[in-house]
C-alpha cells in the first residue's frame, strides 16, 4: 500500500517536473525496454512513431536529456499538431517505459489487496471490481490509480454503489459514493502513508457492506423511482424503439429529462477532442467551418482547406457528395468587394474572404472584427478546448410533434435560403433533425446517440416518417441481417439508419385530438406503460408522509383514478406529478382548481353528473338562485316554463374557498 502511494507521488513529480520525468525513464531497465520494443514492433501511428523512437533512444544506452526529449517531440509534432493536442503531459506522451512492465508489481499488490478486502468483508463471488491504474482509462497516462468494489448484479460501477479507494498525489482516499448522481454516501477519508490503517478502512466499509449487497436491480421496491427506471432502462436497453406511454401528468417527458438525457450526454473529462469536434461542427454553416479553417491555419489552396480536420468533419457528418465545389462556391460569395481576383455577382454577408494574386485564399481580419467577431470567439473554443474544460456533448435531440410537423422537418425538405445582403430568395434541400442524427450517429459508431419525440402521436407519423417507417425496424438496420436503404425524394441519396440511434417517444393516452396509432407504427415500436403512482406522493413529495392537515394526497388521487375508471377508462386517469410539488393546503388547492377540475371538466364534457360521483358534492355549486323567470327572451312558439326549473351547475372556485370549507369538500369526496 505505502509503496502505491509513493508511485503516486512520484507520478505527481513526473507531471511537475520534466527533469524527474527524464531520470525516472533513464532508470528504467534493459529488459524492459526489451520487452517495450517487442511491444511497438507491429504497431504504428503518430503517438506510436515517437515512443518507438524514444524506447529506442533508451535501448542505445545513451543518456536521455529534457532537450533530447524536448527536440524528438518537436521532430514528431511538427505538421500534426492536430494529433497531439489532447496530450498536455509529458507523461502522457512518455509513459509506457516506466509503466508498462515497471509496475507489474503495483497491479500485483492491487489485485491481492482487492482480494483480500473483500474476504474481510466477507463479499467474496458477490461482486465486481473495476482498477484504472497509472496508464489512465484511455491509455494516456493518469496521475492517480483508483479501484472501486460493486455489487455484481450492476452493469459497472457507473450504475450503481461502489466502495472506492483512490491513490492520488502521495495520499489515499476512500468512500462508498453512487456515481449516478455523484453522492458519497459516508464521508471520504484521506490519509497519509502513516495516517493509513488497515483495520480502519476495513471497518470503515463493514458497516456498509449491505448498502453494496442490496444494490442489485433485484431488490428494487416496486413503488421506487428507481424501478420505474429500471422498467424503462431495460427496455431502452433492449429496443431501439420505445414508446413512452401514460395518462397525463404520470411523467414521461420528465423521465426523459431527468434520466435517460443523460445517458447520451458527456461531460467534463469525459468528454475527447473528438466528440467535441464533431458536436461543435454539426451545427454550424459551411461559410463558418472555412473561416474558422483560414483563421487556423492562414493563407492557403483550396485543397489544403479541404484536408483539414474541421472540414473534413463538416463533410462527413453533411450529406453534400459535392465538397470541393461547396468549398469554392462559399468562398467566392463571401469574397471582399475589392477583390480582383473573384467577379462573382452575387455575394451574401458576411464578405471576409480575399483571393491573392497567387491565388491563395486568406481571411481578412479586419473584416471578421467588423462583420462577425463571434467567428474569433468560436475559433478561441476550438483552439482552447482541454479535456479539463467544463463541457457537455449531448448526443440527442429534442423534438416535439405537432399536426403540422411535416416530413421536411424531420428527414429532408426544400427550404427557402434568403442571406443577407442578398436581394434573390432561393432555395435548398435541407436536412431534418432525425436524418442529421443519423448522420453523427453514423459517423460516432462507438457512442448512442437518440432523438426524443414528445407527444410523439400528435403528429400524423405515416406522413412524418414516410418511407423509413420501414427503415426504423431494428433487424431493418445498416450492417443488420435484413439491412435496408432507400434513395431519399429531394437529395437522391442512398439512406438507412445506424444501428446506435435510439427513437423514444412519449404518448399521452387521454389526448382525444390525436393520431391513432396504426398498427405500423405499433409493431415497430416497444410501449412501455406508465401509469399513476400514487405512492410516490409519499415516498418522493414534498408533503411529509404525503399528508397535508391530515388530508391523505396518495389516498385521494387513488379513490379519484378508480372513480375515472369506472366512469371512462384507465387511459383517462391522473397522473402522481400533480401532487407531487404540494406541501400545503393553498398549493393543493391551485392544483385542484388549475389541473384537476379543468382535466374532468374535459374528460365528462360538461357533464356535472359524472364530476360530481368523481368529486362529490363538495365541488360542485347550484346555480339556481341565479335564474329568474324573466332569462328567456319571449317567444310565443316554444313553452319554456319547463326550462325554469332546470337546475344549473358551477364548479366551485377551490382558491376562493376557505381552508374549512375545501377540506370539507375533500372529506366529502373521500366519503368521511
Amino acid at each position: 500500500n505505502r509503496s502505491v502511494i509513493a508511485t503516486s507521488a512520484q507520478i505527481k513529480d513526473y507531471y511537475e517536473n520534466h527533469e524527474k520525468l527524464v531520470e525516472a525513464l533513464n532508470n528504467v531497465p534493459k529488459s524492459e525496454l526489451k520487452k517495450c520494443s517487442d511491444y511497438y514492433s507491429s504497431r504504428s501511428g503518430v503517438i506510436v512513431d515517437l515512443r518507438k523512437e524514444l524506447v529506442e533512444f533508451l535501448k542505445s544506452g545513451e543518456t536521455l536529456t529534457v532537450e533530447i526529449l524536448e527536440n524528438l517531440l518537436n521532430k514528431h509534432r511538427n505538421g500534426k499538431e492536430n494529433q497531439f493536442r489532447v496530450y498536455k503531459q509529458w507523461f502522457s506522451l512518455f509513459y509506457p517505459p516506466i509503466t508498462f512492465y515497471g509496475h507489474n508489481p503495483i497491479r500485483d499488490f492491487i489485485n491481492s489487496f482487492i482480494k483480500q478486502l473483500c474476504s474481510d468483508l466477507k463479499l467474496e463471488g458477490k461482486v465486481n471490481n473495476t482498477v484504472i491504474d497509472f496508464q489512465g482509462a484511455r491509455q494516456q497516462g493518469s496521475d492517480r490509480l483508483w479501484f472501486a468494489i460493486y455489487n455484481k448484479e450492476q452493469e459497472s460501477q457507473s450504475t450503481g454503489i461502489q466502495f472506492f479507494l483512490d491513490f492520488h498525489h502521495g495520499k489515499v482516499s476512500y468512500g462508498v459514493y453512487r456515481h449516478s448522481d455523484e453522492t458519497f454516501l459516508k464521508e471520504r477519508v484521506t490519509n497519509t502513508p502513516d495516517e493509513f490503517d488497515y483495520k480502519e478502512l476495513i471497518n470503515y466499509f463493514k458497516s456498509e457492506v449491505d448498502i453494496i449487497l442490496n444494490d442489485s436491480p433485484k431488490n428494487v421496491k416496486t413503488s421506487s423511482v428507481a424501478k420505474i427506471q429500471k422498467d424503462i432502462s431495460d427496455n431502452l436497453t433492449e429496443n431501439l424503439n420505445v414508446i413512452l406511454f401514460g395518462p397525463p401528468g404520470t411523467g414521461k417527458t420528465y423521465e426523459l429529462s431527468t434520466y435517460y438525457f443523460n445517458k447520451f450526454t458527456s461531460r467534463k473529462s469525459t468528454v475527447s477532442r473528438d466528440e467535441f469536434l464533431k458536436s461543435f461542427v454539426v451545427d454550424r454553416v459551411w461559410w463558418e467551418i472555412i473561416a474558422l479553417v483560414l483563421l487556423d491555419i492562414g493563407r492557403c489552396k483550396v485543397a489544403d482547406i479541404f484536408n483539414h480536420e474541421l472540414l473534413q468533419l463538416k463533410a462527413s457528418l453533411s450529406s453534400s457528395t459535392t465538397v470541393t465545389p461547396t468549398i469554392w462556391g462559399q468562398l467566392q460569395s463571401h469574397t471582399i468587394e475589392s477583390c480582383e481576383s473573384v467577379k462573382v455577382s452575387k455575394k451574401g454577408s458576411p464578405l471576409i474572404f480575399n483571393k491573392t494574386d497567387d491565388k491563395y485564399w486568406e481571411i481578412v481580419n479586419e473584416e471578421v472584427v467588423q462583420q462577425t467577431p463571434e467567428l474569433l470567439k468560436l475559433h478561441e473554443e476550438v483552439k482552447g478546448f482541454s479535456e479539463d474544460s467544463d463541457i457537455e456533448i449531448r448526443r440527442y435531440e429534442f423534438v416535439t410533434f405537432h399536426q403540422s410537423f411535416t416530413y421536411e422537418d424531420f428527414v429532408e425538405g426544400i427550404k427557402p435560403n434568403f442571406n443577407e445582403g442578398e436581394n434573390d430568395l432561393t432555395y435548398k434541400i435541407e436536412d431534418g433533425i432525425f436524418k442529421k442524427m443519423c448522420l453523427k450517429a453514423r459517423k460516432d459508431p462507438d457512442q448512442n446517440y437518440a432523438i426524443f419525440i414528445d407527444e410523439i402521436n400528435r403528429g400524423n407519423i405515416s406522413q412524418i416518417f414516410g418511407e423509413l417507417i420501414t427503415l426504423i425496424e431494428e433487424d431493418k438496420r445498416e450492417g443488420e441481417e435484413n439491412e435496408l436503404s432507400v434513395i431519399l425524394p429531394y437529395s437522391k441519396t442512398k439512406f438507412s439508419i445506424p444501428t446506435n440511434l435510439y427513437i423514444i417517444g412519449t404518448m399521452n393516452t387521454a389526448d382525444r385530438s390525436v393520431e391513432a396509432l396504426d398498427t405500423a407504427l405499433r409493431r415497430r415500436f416497444s410501449f412501455v406503460e406508465m401509469p399513476p403512482k400514487p405512492d410516490l406522493i409519499k415516498t418522493v413529495g414534498k408533503a411529509t408522509d404525503g399528508l397535508i392537515n391530515e388530508i391523505d394526497l396518495v389516498e385521494l388521487l387513488k379513490v379519484i383514478n378508480k372513480r375515472i375508471e369506472k366512469l371512462v377508462d384507465k387511459d383517462h386517469m391522473i397522473g402522481h406529478s400533480y401532487l407531487l410539488n404540494i406541501n400545503n393546503l393553498s398549493a393543493l388547492k391551485k392544483a385542484f382548481n388549475n389541473k384537476i377540475l379543468p382535466l374532468l371538466q374535459e374528460y365528462f364534457y360538461g357533464d356535472f353528473g359524472k364530476i360530481g360521483l368523481v368529486l362529490g358534492k363538495g365541488f360542485i355549486e347550484d346555480n339556481q338562485n341565479d335564474l329568474d323567470v324573466d332569462v328567456f327572451a319571449q317567444y310565443d312558439e316554444y313553452d319554456s316554463s319547463s326550462l325554469i326549473e332546470r337546475k344549473v351547475y358551477r364548479l366551485k372556485d377551490a382558491v376562493k374557498m376557505s381552508d374549512d370549507e375545501f377540506t370539507a369538500a375533500i372529506n366529502l369526496l373521500l366519503k368521511k
